[in-house]
């Protein structure tokens, strides 16, 4: 049988490797001896090259596999390292304070709602001799206002004569409110409290106040009784008390709103194009004073846990040097929005002038003022705090404390303490408010503070209304050169009437043309009605006048209304025309029966007689008696407000009513 192994092959060698692939026999026996013969190995038993390369091989898969998978390991935790920000990834802990300083102002603009806490503490204390004095401070005495410090001097120049041994002043204000960029809808409500103490003198206040659908609630609890007790008109505080009190726009526009030109908004709404450019250019703004440096900010101060959640916590400082840049970038931007908001609302805003002002920026440039930023950052401190998890700043703290100087009183021992703290929370949360459910409406209350009687009330509001609608006739006039056809005319912008006033008209000339935002004021805001039929008042043009039909139910007693007030209306219907308020009580003061200087009309008044002139014979007549302060019909003087004068002519067009 042919040799199936190659005759190089050594066949002892091959016999030990036969040996060391199998297993070691336990058997007892010699071994064998090799003899010239070859053993022939069965074919089953011959090693197979394939499965050797496949062991091999899995040694290999094996060994790649663990190499991807510790690859994946590594760029797995690598990844989680940079995903966690972990070492050795981790940023400078600086750096991510300062990236969430920029963030948290930036956020500021994106707020429409929260809640929040105010507190304002300001005392007079003993002095720590840390605290720096106002003679740290002194700028040049050539100082003028030619430098624009002259102010400053004044400030620094204080004597603090006024200064009390003790007195400490409180205030908190708390509350939540929301703002709808969209629509401009505001709904908010405030609840204040306060507290003043002074050389034993103690007095507190406290409400709250709410807006919500147009609608403006308030609620007095506590209150001030020095000021109550001193006033008259306020000695009616206790009868609203507690009690919510509804006020309305068309409150606000009848009893407030004697000047036309300040057109009545609805509560709770702002013009949402307004508010847009609001919030760009407060957003401009910050962006103007950090890039010109006005703030200095220290970033050294360690994270502080404040309301459960950690916080950034930074210092402020006022940088004098970032001052003059950051006004001449902002002032046209100021000057823009204001315009933009007399365009929005309607308002008579000031003019300014479009270029920032030379003497305010060498006020800025000057060493007096650096010198006064000096003392302010070396007597106050504000701080900043940011939540780390939702990126708002929502507490900030200013506090100063300086004392008097030493030309002033108690400067060594007393210092003047600052400071003031607010907290926001729940930001950008729905605010959920509701109506009170009992309330007093304005109309009510007003009678209840001032004390008058519902008839003194309505007869001083209808006096009132009537003063408008003639102050608004004349602004007409004075624009077109002739009175309306009707009242509802008056509703009009001024800029949608043809301006055409009388060349004589010297009032005219006063007003001018109106344009830009003037042009949309109306000649008033509302038409009121009669306050008695709640009918529309009767108007007409009267020739080159105009006739307007009112009643006044004149109070029969009154312990509120003057004289004066009384008689400028007669009894029942009356006429007010261009020249007069009353043309029957025009008429009526012609009538002097016993010529003694006091109209008839004003005899009843007095109780007087009109028959006689000298009524209690005491030798003076009426006339002169009510003159000089006398009761014309007995003994004693008159009150202050029972003294009549008679009226002077009205002007045809006056910048204020005269009652």
């Amino acid at each position: 049988m042919k040799n199936q192994f190659d005759s190089n092959l050594d066949p002892s060698k091959e016999e030990r490797d036969l040996q060391t692939r199998q297993p070691a026999s336990v058997s007892q026996s010699p071994s064998r001896v090799v003899t010239g013969e070859m053993s022939v190995m069965p074919v089953s038993s011959v090693p197979n090259a394939h499965a050797f390369g496949s062991q091999k091989g899995k040694r290999w898969t094996r060994r790649i596999v663990g190499i991807i998978g510790l690859l994946v390991l590594l760029g797995g935790g690598a990844y989680a390292s940079y995903y966690f920000k972990v070492w050795p990834f981790a940023p400078d802990p600086m750096v991510l304070k300062r990236q969430a300083l920029r963030d948290a102002f930036d956020k500021l603009f994106t707020i429409e709602s929260a809640k929040y806490a105010i507190s304002l503490d300001m005392r007079v204390e003993d002095r720590d001799q840390a605290v720096p004095s106002l003679d740290a401070f002194r700028p040049a005495e050539e100082a003028t206002d030619e430098s624009g410090m002259a102010f400053l001097n004044d400030f620094a120049a204080t004597d603090f004569d006024f200064m009390p041994s003790n007195a400490s002043v409180t205030l908190q204000l708390e509350g939540e409110g929301s703002l709808q960029p969209s629509s401009g809808a505001v709904a908010s409500r405030l609840a204040f409290s306060g507290e003043a103490n002074m050389e034993g003198i103690s007095m507190k206040a406290s409400g709250e106040l709410m807006l919500l659908n147009n609608t403006l609630f308030a609620r007095v609890n506590e209150f001030p009784t020095m000021f109550s007790a001193a006033n008259s008109t306020l000695s009616g505080i206790d009868a609203v008390r507690g009690r919510w009190i509804r006020v309305t726009m068309e409150d606000l526009a009848n009893y407030w709103s004697y000047d036309p030109e300040s057109t009545m908004q609805p509560f709770g709404a702002m013009d949402p194009a307004y508010l847009a450019r609001s919030r760009e250019a407060s957003r401009k703004l910050y962006g103007i004073a950090i890039e010109e440096g006005v703030f200095s900010v220290d970033y050294s101060l360690p994270d502080v846990v404040a309301s459960g959640s950690e916080h950034y916590r930074y210092g402020v400082k006022i940088n004098a040097g970032g001052l003059p840049g950051f006004y001449r970038r902002a002032w046209p931007e100021f000057v823009a929005l204001t315009s933009q908001a007399a365009e929005a609302s309607g308002e008579q805003f000031p003019k300014f002038d479009q270029e920032p002002s030379a003497d305010i920026i060498k006020m800025f440039e000057s060493d007096e003022f650096k010198q006064f930023i000096a003392f302010v950052n070396s007597s106050s401190a504000i701080e900043l705090m940011v939540d780390k998890r939702t990126g708002y700043m929502d507490k900030v703290l200013f506090v100063m404390r300086f004392a008097p100087g030493f030309d002033s009183v108690a400067p060594v021992t007393k210092q003047v303490s600052i400071a003031i703290e607010s907290a926001y929370s729940n930001i950008n949360q729905p605010v959920t408010l509701s109506e009170p459910t009992e309330f007093m409406n304005y109309e009510e209350a007003m009678q209840a503070v001032t004390g008058m009687s519902a008839n003194e009330y309505k007869f001083s509001m209808q006096l009132s209304n009537v003063d408008r609608l003639r102050y608004a006739l004349a602004l007409y006039r004075a624009h077109a050169g002739a009175y309306p056809a009707s009242l509802q005319a008056l509703l009009r912008k001024r800029g949608e009437v043809p301006y055409n006033p009388d060349p004589d008209d010297q009032s005219a000339a006063i007003m001018g043309e109106p344009s830009g935002a003037f042009a949309n004021i109306p000649f008033t805001v509302r038409i009121p009605k009669d306050i008695y039929s709640h009918q529309e008042l009767s108007y007409s043009v009267d020739g080159n006048g105009y006739a307007l039909k009112y009643m006044a139910l004149v109070p029969q007693e009154t312990a509120i209304l003057t004289a004066n007030q009384i008689l400028r209306v007669v009894d029942g219907l009356n006429t007010a025309t261009e020249a007069v308020f009353s043309r029957e009580l025009d008429e009526a003061l012609l009538d002097d029966l016993d010529e003694d200087g006091l109209p008839d009309i004003v005899e009843l008044y007095y109780a007087s007689s009109d028959a006689i002139a000298d009524t209690d014979a005491d030798g003076f007549t009426d006339g002169q008696e009510v003159k000089n302060g006398y009761n014309p019909a007995g003994l004693g003087t008159l009150e202050p407000r029972k003294i009549w004068t008679r009226p002077l002519p009205e002007p045809e067009f006056s910048l204020s009513p005269l009652y």
